[in-house]
């Protein structure tokens, strides 16, 4: 076997071979729940002590892509609003603004397409919303992008934070990500203010970066 050449490269030299990756990138809507179902629906097959549950959660993945392609066009935001944002360090679509009813087509479309294999629970939770009017969904709503949950049925809340998560990515999508500025906090959502609750690990469209 040829020995190997070994050359030390100069830090300088390290740092400009590696550009810095994007600070921001909105998630691909034509496959982003697919995805994320496909993943549930491998892992549900493989035997996972958890099956049942992945199970459910990778039909309700597959109904939010639905969801996610018929979403209709959200309406645009107007350049004042826009502009006052970037200067006060606001997030453009924030989880406080009044929200479009377009989110309640989504859950619609996502309660549509569980089901009735579905444990008990799962059916009741899916009628109680059906059956919920407009303004006890918004009601639920505003419960859970506060992130509270002691007074609410933990079997809603799934549903309506995946019709919820469907409008925001599509409100993102329409805006496209050079109409987002960096927040203040890093540890802020730059799109809508909000905390992380969760993260995906995977690799940067920059060579050596995850």
């Amino acid at each position: 076997m040829p020995a190997s050449t070994i050359r030390i490269v100069a830090q300088g030299e390290i740092g400009r071979g590696t550009p810095d990756p994007p600070w921001l990138e909105l998630p691909d809507p034509a496959s982003v729940f697919a995805r994320c179902a496909a993943r549930l629906g491998a892992l549900a097959a493989a035997g996972h002590p958890d099956a049942g549950f992945l199970g459910l959660m990778q039909r309700l993945a597959t109904a939010q892509q639905v969801a996610l392609d018929a979403h209709t066009e959200p309406p645009s935001l107007d350049a004042q609003q826009r502009e006052r944002c970037r200067r006060q360090g606001m997030p453009l679509l924030s989880k406080n603004d009044a929200r479009d009813a377009a989110w309640r087509d989504a859950l619609r479309s996502i309660l549509s397409r569980m089901d009735e294999s579905s444990a008990q629970p799962v059916r009741q939770a899916v009628r109680a919303l059906q059956m919920a009017p407009a303004d006890e969904l918004e009601s639920i709503a505003e419960r859970v992008l506060d992130l509270d949950y002691p007074d609410l049925d933990p079997a809603l809340v799934p549903f309506v934070a995946a019709a919820l998560q469907v409008h925001w990515v599509a409100r993102a999508r329409a805006l496209g990500a050079g109409a987002f500025a960096r927040m203040p906090a890093a540890s802020l959502c730059p799109v809508c203010g909000s905390v992380p609750l969760a993260g995906v690990l995977k690799l940067a469209p920059v060579a050596g970066v995850r």
